[in-house]
């Protein structure tokens, strides 16, 4: 298992707006720019998104991301292949990107 604390930044919106974000949003958002053909399907991959989906709702009341190695390794493959590169100059998102590549291994 892979644990995290969930640390909140402030980032500005489309209509710069400022708002909260968190490593959660982000993992979100590279989930949802991925390429659909590279994405897993069928009913495991259903109950994995089910655990993660889980975990993001946990995390939001803890402060704590906690997932199977599982489910860590595959949202760790979606970063390393579809997170735009642009992200880096944005201090706060790469730091948290940084921080969830090299989240602690706990055992479960």
């Amino acid at each position: 298992m892979r644990k995290m604390t969930v640390e909140v930044w402030k980032a500005k919106d489309k209509e710069g707006k400022e708002q909260d974000e968190t490593i959660l949003e982000v993992l979100s958002t590279v989930l949802s720019v991925s390429d659909p053909q590279k994405m897993p399907r069928g009913f495991d991959a259903f109950r994995s998104y089910s655990k993660i989906s889980k975990a993001f709702e946990k995390a939001t009341e803890t402060n704590e991301l906690v997932l199977e190695e599982s489910d860590y390794d595959f949202l760790k493959n979606s970063i390393v292949r579809d997170v735009p590169s642009v992200w880096a100059m944005n201090h706060k998102l790469r730091e948290a990107i940084e921080n969830f590549m090299a989240a602690e291994e706990i055992s479960g």
